[in-house]
């Protein structure tokens, strides 16, 4: 009975391993919860140091792959044979764009930063819609990855954008109003691309002619850009004198209204080269 109460075997019944267990643990409860706790944080930490390893070794390995990437682009920089002149850049980074496609579709992480990369090349090239097959790959790749609000997914959507937004400009409308509250949503890591997006919002509204629309996603947008980029930031700036345009031409197309000389000529220029450099007549 002592031992019974001592919690510890009864010789009354045969000591199997089971029972002898159980009694141990029932008599140690303490000190074994303690030990159970302290071993489970090892192994949660284990298992954290093991995922941490092996996703560095999977961004090395995507890091190496996209350095032989790129160096095998800038490899193909040589001029052409006869007739033709050098390769341009923005025809090497269309033909990059094509080989992901080919070469790095088992990589979709990288293929999709690497398309995303090669959209804003294009754009400050000043050829964005060549970007466009390449930016719905990686869009679609990005968001299968991390998500539509992650910052390489937001930074292609906005590069999509603006890459319809003279031929396709209803595709872009929508792909931008859709993109403006995810960007806003991650501020202030976020203002560029929200600046971006705001900024291609106001342009296809100023498109058609909506002025009180077009203005107030610029506004937003030079709100964002001072606030968290900074005065003399060059987005800043750039939205700035976008601003400016949008109120300069809009206000000429109400004034040939109100005269009945029709409709001003709406062009299509895109936000960013227009508002670093407005048209002469502009202003």
């Amino acid at each position: 009975m002592q031992r019974h109460l001592d919690g510890q075997a009864v010789l009354a019944q045969p000591p199997t391993w089971g029972y002898r267990a159980r009694k141990f643990a029932r008599r140690w409860r303490l000190p074994l919860a303690a030990a159970a706790m302290v071993l489970a944080s090892l192994l949660a930490g284990l298992g954290a140091a093991l995922w941490q390893a092996n996703e560095a070794r999977a961004q090395a390995a995507r890091a190496e792959q996209s350095k032989r990437f790129i160096a095998s682009i800038l490899q193909q920089a040589q001029p052409r044979q006869g007739s033709g002149g050098a390769v341009l850049a923005a025809d090497l980074l269309v033909v990059a764009g094509a080989r992901i496609e080919r070469e790095l579709t088992s990589d979709p992480q990288g293929a999709a930063e690497l398309g995303v990369i090669i959209g804003e090349g294009l754009s400050m090239l000043g050829e964005p819609e060549r970007g466009e097959d390449v930016l719905r790959a990686a869009v679609a790749r990005a968001d299968a990855a991390w998500g539509a609000r992650h910052i390489i997914t937001l930074r292609g959507r906005a590069l999509l954008a603006e890459s319809l937004a003279v031929l396709q400009p209803d595709e872009a409308a929508r792909v931008a109003d859709a993109l403006v509250p995810d960007a806003l949503a991650g501020l202030p890591e976020t203002a560029a691309v929200a600046t971006m997006a705001l900024r291609q919002q106001s342009f296809q509204r100023a498109k058609r002619d909506e002025a009180a629309a077009s203005y107030a996603p610029l506004r937003q947008a030079i709100e964002i850009a001072e606030r968290h980029l900074g005065p003399n930031h060059a987005d800043t700036a750039a939205t700035m004198g976008l601003l400016s345009n949008t109120y300069g031409r809009l206000r000429r197309v109400q004034d040939a209204t109100r005269l009945g000389a029709g409709g001003a000529d709406s062009g299509d220029g895109r936000p960013g080269r227009a508002a670093a450099a407005p048209d002469a007549d502009g202003g």
